[in-house]
């Protein structure tokens, strides 16, 4: 994934300096889309060979977020605690990543 990104922002770079060929692009995204095509092989064996029970009750909770965070030594929040709401189990930032890179905007 971090190859990917990488490689988009840098073509989003090329294209706001002005210092880009179409060819650079073009062979730059297709290499983002081999790379897309590997991850997307990788998942559906995940989803044969991943076990439901075991993702949800062990897998999920890790990225649910946080209730009652306590931040100690951080000035001004006294005893305050935080419940931080993460995405689900299904949900990858990643696209957010993508989004940004490529410039697309809702």
């Amino acid at each position: 994934m971090g190859r990917i990104l990488r490689r988009l922002f840098e073509i989003q770079k090329s294209i706001e300096e002005q210092q880009f060929s179409e060819k650079d692009i073009g062979d730059g995204l297709n290499c983002c889309e081999k790379d897309l095509q590997r991850i997307i092989e990788e998942v559906r064996i995940m989803y044969q060979k991943l076990d439901p029970q075991y993702f949800f009750f062990e897998l999920r909770p890790l990225v649910a977020g946080y209730e009652g965070l306590l931040f100690t030594g951080i000035l001004n929040m006294g005893e305050m605690r935080l419940t931080m709401t993460g995405g689900t189990g299904g949900y990858d930032p990643s696209f957010q990543m993508f989004e940004s890179a490529l410039g697309i905007k809702f």
